[in-house]
């Protein structure tokens, strides 16, 4: 059966159920909470440094109207500075949000290919199907420096090539929608509760 928009109100139904199994819910939030930090990392949002100093907060000025002006494809300025020891997070809300968004998308394909393994009567699902799907929006972080690193490093790629950096998020999403709905019409979610 092909992919259809019928099959999402039961696809959800599933996730439902299978959202009731607490390993299920801890390897989705623990596995969305560290790709979440590894995109904020990616997209340099959150930095490692060795300066320890005093927390301390920065908000910037007309934050409303900062935190919607881009600086890259699918990447926004930040409105607050967070400097924490050992770490500085610049907060562009934007960029949490996608960050957020492709995080639950990835923790819930994870969650489902550790379903797959673990429970391969209750699970026809192709664990790599959504595994795959979540590189590129790791990969999303080089939209907004990758295109200078292969500048700096001197390779002869087309403008158009560094063009496509930018549709990464989107293709990402996509992606880990795709994935999550064809593993889920393969769960039986009442026999992976047993």
């Amino acid at each position: 059966m092909p992919l259809s928009i019928r099959m999402v109100p039961s696809s959800i139904k599933s996730l439902g159920t299978l959202w009731r199994l607490r390993r299920f819910r801890w390897i989705a939030v623990l596995s969305a909470l560290a790709y979440w930090l590894a995109f904020l990392f990616a997209i340099q949002d959150l930095t490692v440094h060795a300066r320890v100093g005093p927390v301390a907060l920065t908000l910037a000025d007309r934050a409303w109207e900062l935190m919607f002006q881009p600086r890259g494809p699918f990447h926004f300025e930040p409105i607050a500075l967070l400097q924490l020891p050992f770490l500085t997070w610049t907060f562009a809300p934007l960029n949490a949000a996608t960050g957020a968004v492709l995080a639950a998308l990835v923790g819930l394909n994870i969650s489902l290919a550790w379903l797959a393994v673990s429970r391969p009567r209750a699970c026809r699902a192709r664990p790599a199907a959504g595994i795959l799907a979540a590189l590129p929006g790791l990969l999303a972080g080089s939209a907004c420096c990758g295109p200078v690193l292969f500048i700096v490093l001197g390779l002869p790629i087309s403008a158009s090539v560094i063009g496509l950096f930018g549709m990464l998020v989107p293709a990402a999403v996509v992606l880990l929608v795709l994935a999550l709905l064809f593993n889920l019409r393969r769960v039986d979610a009442q026999s992976a509760l047993a």
